[in-house]
């Protein structure tokens, strides 16, 4: 994704704390899919609203290929209810429901792990 990437990530971080709401798009309150929604409209992308949406935008990409600014997809059963940014290093920046607010989180902790359904590289 290059330099575009890390573009996204500097502008997801500057959500970090930002309280979680439910439908929210703005830096008064995002719910997961809103934040990743709102940082790509700031980049020039326009990504459907929802998560399960968003998962069909893009590339697919492995695993152990993600890259910086790649959107990251949860669930269960190989359905899409959660969605977050990839920042590197194996974390990603997110509107955690339990967290209530936007912080970064492991892919590789036991939770995201065993919810992990998808990534894709948004063109």
């Amino acid at each position: 994704m290059g330099d575009r990437g890390y573009e996204v990530v500097e502008l997801a971080q500057q959500y970090l704390g930002t309280p979680y709401r439910s439908g929210g798009t703005s830096t008064n309150g995002v719910d997961c899919s809103g934040l990743t929604f709102a940082v790509y409209r700031e980049v020039g992308v326009k990504l459907p609203r929802s998560s399960d949406e968003q998962v069909n935008v893009g590339a697919p990409v492995s695993r152990d290929s993600l890259a910086p600014g790649d959107l990251i997809f949860f669930g269960s059963s190989g359905n899409v209810s959660h969605v977050g940014i990839y920042a590197g290093g194996g974390e990603f920046i997110h509107a955690s429901t339990s967290a209530r607010s936007v912080r970064f989180d492991r892919l590789d902790t036991k939770y995201f792990a065993n919810r992990y359904v998808a990534a894709r590289r948004v063109p």
